[in-house]
């Protein structure tokens, strides 16, 4: 959980004193916390895998903004970042800037393979619970919270 914070608090400081695009491409990662609000409230509930209402609104409001903040965003983020640093600034920065934002997106390329290994065992967990795929156990899991969590 240490090197999250490193890689944020790291990114952040390069993006800032790099320039140019890097600092929105900050504000978006710093966006894709928003997420972070229904899964920390899926850890405060005693029964991780209530079937309430509540329980699974929660959990697929997470999916949809995991979705579009981690996976959508932030890759595009990185998309225009690239092709703004290389196509029109990096000849023009001193050296420091330059290895600032080659880290940076660095980086932000780290993050984002993160985002999409946990997005994968998301959507396995996903298939488990509609029972597109079968379980280990070899239950469809149809409905199980369990199995949309991947566990």
């Amino acid at each position: 959980m240490l090197y999250h914070h490193i890689i944020g608090a790291g990114g952040i400081l390069l993006g800032i004193g790099s320039g140019f695009v890097a600092p929105g491409v900050c504000s978006i990662t710093l966006l894709s916390e928003f997420c972070s609000i229904f899964l920390i409230f899926r850890e405060m509930q005693e029964n991780k895998f209530s079937p309430h209402p509540l329980s699974m609104l929660n959990q697929t409001i997470f999916v949809v903004s995991y979705t579009f903040l981690r996976v959508i965003l932030i890759p595009y983020g990185l998309y225009i970042l690239v092709s703004v640093t290389y196509l029109y600034t990096f000849e023009l920065l001193p050296l420091w800037r330059k290895v600032m934002i080659i880290w940076a997106i660095l980086q932000v390329v780290l993050l984002s393979i993160f985002n999409f290994f946990w997005y994968y065992k998301m959507l396995i967990g996903l298939f488990k619970m509609f029972g597109c795929i079968k379980s280990k156990n070899g239950k469809s899991g149809k409905g199980s919270v369990e199995e949309f969590l991947g566990e």
